[in-house]
């Protein structure tokens, strides 16, 4: 009887680590419709062989960062292919996911970090046509609407890369304007409360904004 039941728990164990829980990876490479992309670490055993599957799958060089932005727990984490190196709050879309041009919605899938604006505005700079200004907005750390969508301190300028996705027609992320910018609205942080962007505390941006530059290749995906 006991050794049944070693020979039972045994079987359950190698079952559960077996490579079928992780899902193939076609069922995530191109996240079309409502979000067919696997919930984080559920398909997958740990981090490590979701960074490794978007690496590879995409063909990311090995040297580039990766983002990874959950718009369920309003985080984004920050990768390379030796593990992970950092963990931002952030706000989306409080229209949740989608890729439509006029949605409103934080598009979904893999792009590329191809510009950094404003690269040395001090922070709380505001930002207009992608040019700072003089005027410096104080951040607002109760959960208080702004009297406009400010851009601050620094933007990220962001590129679809799955075609028909995130890429061309009117599904386009770049030509849609959604970027990863510095918010006056700190107070929102960890909400989903923007307008489609990814808004990020100012001083984070910051910090994130040098390893964009030093890197080069910086990817985020978008879950």
């Amino acid at each position: 009887m006991i050794n049944l039941l070693y020979v039972f728990i045994c079987t359950s164990i190698i079952n559960y680590f077996s490579i079928d829980r992780i899902l193939p990876l076609s069922h995530f490479h191109h996240p079309a419709n409502d979000n067919p992309l696997p919930a984080w670490n559920k398909e997958f055993r740990n981090e490590e062989e979701l960074i490794n599957c978007l690496f590879d799958n995409y063909k990311l060089e090995d040297d580039a960062l990766l983002l990874v932005c959950e718009t369920d727990l309003q985080s984004m984490k920050l990768f390379s292919l030796k593990g992970g190196m950092a963990c931002y709050s952030v706000s989306t879309s409080g229209k949740g996911t989608g890729n439509e041009e006029g949605s409103f919605q934080t598009p979904l899938g893999m792009h590329q970090i191809i510009s950094v604006v404003c690269e040395n505005c001090k922070e709380g700079a505001l930002i207009k046509g992608m040019i700072e200004t003089r005027t410096k907005i104080s951040p607002i750390k109760d959960s208080l609407q702004a009297d406009g969508d400010y851009l601050t301190t620094r933007v990220l300028v962001l590129k679809g890369l799955d075609k028909g996705i995130n890429s061309g027609g009117s599904f386009d992320s770049y030509q849609r304007g959604v970027v990863i910018h510095g918010t006056p609205e700190e107070g929102f942080i960890g909400q989903a409360k923007s307008k489609g962007c990814i808004r990020m505390y100012n001083d984070e941006i910051i910090q994130l904004s040098k390893m964009v530059s030093e890197r080069k290749k910086v990817y985020l995906y978008i879950v």
